[in-house]
């Protein structure tokens, strides 16, 4: 399977197509608020079946980031966003032809993430060790913008 993700200000996922705003991002500001926008090409021969994922955020050393829990009194644990899907080809695709699932999520406000730091969003599909995608984005303070006094 081919997959690609793309980092954006916002992403949402409307009747099988990824609408992005701001996309095409490689430097996120703190306070962090970001889109992350995934499509998987599924082969025509893994139709109909479960395809399991996975996307990891790690440091530039592969560890993984730590999040806080959404649940009460329990402990940080990595950053992931996981699930299943299967795919059905659409009506009208051509009999072969890779068959398009896309997904998409926002992060907000995550602490964990220091300024001047590499990061990465790495999809694992089918529980396989290999990385199927990958996209790099480094922290950085929002630049002031000061205006000047009038005469």
């Amino acid at each position: 399977m081919k997959a690609w993700i793309a980092l954006c200000d916002y992403a949402q996922v409307h009747a099988g197509k990824i609408y992005i705003v701001g996309g095409g991002v490689s430097v996120v500001y703190l306070p962090i608020q970001f889109g992350i926008a995934v499509e998987v090409l599924v082969p025509w021969t893994l139709r109909s079946r479960r395809v399991n994922f996975r996307v990891d955020l790690v440091d530039s050393d592969s560890r993984p980031v730590m999040a806080p829990s959404v649940v009460a009194n329990a402990q940080p644990g990595p950053l992931q966003v996981g699930g299943a899907f299967e795919v059905v080809p659409p009506s009208g695709i051509t009999e072969g032809n890779d068959i398009p699932y896309v997904f998409a999520f926002t992060v907000n406000n995550l602490s964990s993430l220091q300024p001047s730091h590499d990061y990465s969003w790495r999809l694992f599909l089918n529980d396989e060790e290999e990385v199927s995608a990958k996209r790099t984005f480094t922290v950085t303070l929002r630049p002031q913008t000061f205006m000047p006094l009038p005469p």
